[in-house]
């Protein structure tokens, strides 16, 4: 039996190496590739890189993050006054990593939802802290996503 471009479709509608962000009513999913070690070194705290190659890997995330922000929300979006932010990480392997390295190397993302217009900025005013976060194995598929939840106002 030969696949449908149908099939084609919905299997790449499943692949998760590739940037995607989605609005599920009150919670905005913006999944990214697990950093290569290259830019991990350039995005991370302790990475020691040439200033250029560090500006390039930010700008390419941040623009990444709001293209995708963007194309998810409907046109008539009215940024989030009060939202959570979740980080899940699928690790490749079972490496021990530092969490708080990596979610300081995903600052880019959040500013690129933030100029995309989900929330109307990215301080403690607007977004509280989430769920404690999710870290797990995926080799097949590692990656990143961060997960924005309105809160509504009483």
């Amino acid at each position: 039996m030969t696949p449908t471009r149908k099939d084609a479709n919905a299997q790449a509608a499943v692949r998760m190496d590739l940037p995607s962000a989605r609005l599920d009513g009150d919670t905005f999913t913006l999944v990214l590739p697990f950093p290569t070690p290259k830019q991990a070194k350039a995005l991370g705290q302790n990475g020691r890189c040439h200033w250029r190659a560090k500006a390039a890997a930010t700008k390419a995330m941040r623009q990444t993050s709001d293209l995708l922000t963007r194309d998810a929300l409907p046109r008539t979006h009215k940024p989030w006054t009060r939202a959570t932010l979740t980080y899940r990480i699928y690790w490749p392997d079972l490496r021990v990593r530092d969490f708080e390295n990596y979610r300081a190397m995903f600052k880019p993302a959040l500013d690129g939802i933030t100029d995309g217009g989900l929330i109307v900025e990215d301080n403690w005013g607007v977004l509280v802290p989430g769920a404690v976060p999710v870290c797990e194995l995926d080799r097949e598929n590692p990656r990143v996503e961060l997960i924005v939840t309105r809160v509504r106002e009483a």
